[in-house]
């Protein structure tokens, strides 16, 4: 097949719908067999007239091809309705996006989605809750009340002032776990004696599995370290407090280490 018509009729007139035909076919002419076909099948089934359709004034060879058969050209007036909105809705559909009242754009892929229910509402411009916290920022460590049975924070109960729900010390303070002073009817437990320090094994770090003895005599300074810086294991700590105490009655020089610079927090 090289070229097809469709043809449709309404009253005794027939119409010249729809036409394809391969473009290497042209040379042998299959659009002017069709037409006259065409007129063949006008005639056969009573029609009149025989109508080729409309052509713009920028397709001349179609216009040509249509007055070789004898066609009569007149003028074509039409009218036409679009429904407010209707440039924007198939603008939408076409990019995904759509325009608001206020001018703002939103997706339209929920709206291409709807196929049945009421119609959505009018989309309107986003709309972010925020919320200002500014009056209950209280700094790290801070108590949470003032002394006074009262709360710095507004709209809050005033602070119950005594043993329940008091807050429990806090690992993150300068000096570690081992400040319970405050705890009421904390007792601090007595210092081992210097014999049970030094055999104190340490489970971690890169002297793991030796003893705080071990450690004095060939690296003293790591007992610093132990006594200053550990805040998870209270006994090690205060065993490292003896044999760092030994140290210094004894006179023994120890290499100064760095102060670890303090976590959690920005310039």
């Amino acid at each position: 097949m090289i070229a097809a018509t469709i043809y449709l009729r309404w009253g005794n007139v027939l119409y010249y719908k729809f036409n394809a035909s391969e473009a290497d076919a042209l040379a042998l002419r299959p659009n002017h067999a069709l037409v006259w076909a065409g007129v063949q099948l006008a005639k056969r089934i009573g029609c009149t007239a025989l109508d080729l359709g409309p052509s713009r004034s920028d397709q001349p060879g179609l216009v040509r091809f249509k007055h070789s058969f004898g066609a009569e050209e007149f003028l074509l007036r039409f009218m036409s309705w679009t429904p407010p909105g209707w440039r924007q809705a198939t603008r939408a559909a076409r990019d995904g996006t759509a325009q608001a009242d206020d001018g703002s754009t939103f997706d339209a892929g929920v709206m291409r989605q709807r196929r049945s229910g009421p119609p959505a509402p009018k989309p309107t411009r986003p709309v972010t809750g925020r919320v200002d916290t500014s009056g209950t920022f209280q700094p790290r460590n801070q108590a949470v009340g003032n002394g006074t049975g009262r709360t710095p924070l507004r709209g809050q109960p005033p602070v119950r002032n005594g043993a329940t729900g008091r807050e429990p010390p806090r690992a993150s303070t300068p000096t570690g776990p081992l400040v319970r002073d405050r705890v009421r009817h904390f007792r601090r437990p007595p210092a081992p004696s210097l014999e049970v320090a030094e055999a104190t094994v340490i489970p971690f770090g890169k002297f793991h599995d030796h003893t705080l003895g071990q450690i004095a005599a060939f690296e003293p300074s790591y007992i610093d370290w132990v006594a200053g810086t550990v805040n998870h294991d209270p006994d090690l700590v205060m065993a490292a407090r003896v044999i760092q105490a030994e140290l210094d009655r004894r006179g023994v020089l120890r290499r100064v280490r760095p102060a670890p610079e303090p976590r959690g927090r920005s310039a």
